[in-house]
């Protein structure tokens, strides 16, 4: 993406996912994603807060409330990131006598970080900067996953959390869409 003929922002916005899906056999089949973003202005001013990138979240990164990673401001309010990285390996399995339904039990690991540019470092330093504190969740649940709506109920346990995440151990809920 690309903003900045005729309005009042000049920036390129990239972002990349990958998965992977193993079927192992008897219903059961592991998982793994990967996903980066990168909000580069091109002006040398900072990027505006609705330009920015987001985590935490049952769609994002489960075990931390909506928004909940990195940076934020009078200790409530979530500021985003310029850059980001999050990725998750999940194992989905066959739930005894309920196989006709598209319902699968799930474990799951996932984590990322989130960071702004910092206008004094390279690009090269600021990716390197995604290294320092990642936060990290586990958990299982139960999902239900079809070719437009996954719905999942997930027990969450933060593993590693900074002092500025917002983590959400226990139970959460998540309604998702897929357009494709």
């Amino acid at each position: 993406e690309y903003a900045g003929l005729g309005g009042n922002v000049n920036f390129i916005k990239h972002e990349l996912e990958s998965q992977i899906n193993y079927n192992l056999g008897k219903g059961f089949i592991f998982s793994a994603s990967l996903r980066n973003g990168l909000l580069y202005p091109l002006d040398g001013k900072p990027s505006k807060i609705s330009d920015r990138f987001f985590l935490g979240g049952v769609q994002s990164i489960r075990g931390f409330k909506l928004n909940g990673i990195g940076p934020i401001e009078d200790r409530k309010d979530s500021l985003g990131g310029d850059i980001y990285i999050a990725g998750g390996a999940s194992l989905f399995t066959p739930l005894p006598r309920i196989r006709r339904l598209q319902l699968k039990g799930h474990l799951f690991i996932n984590g990322g970080n989130l960071v702004q540019l910092n206008q004094r470092l390279n690009l090269y330093d600021n990716i390197q900067r995604l290294k320092t504190a990642p936060s990290v969740a586990t958990g299982f649940g139960i999902v239900y996953r079809s070719s437009l709506l996954r719905f999942e109920l997930n027990f969450c346990l933060p593993l590693i959390a900074t002092t500025t995440d917002k983590v959400k151990k226990g139970f959460q809920l998540g309604l998702g869409f897929n357009f494709w």
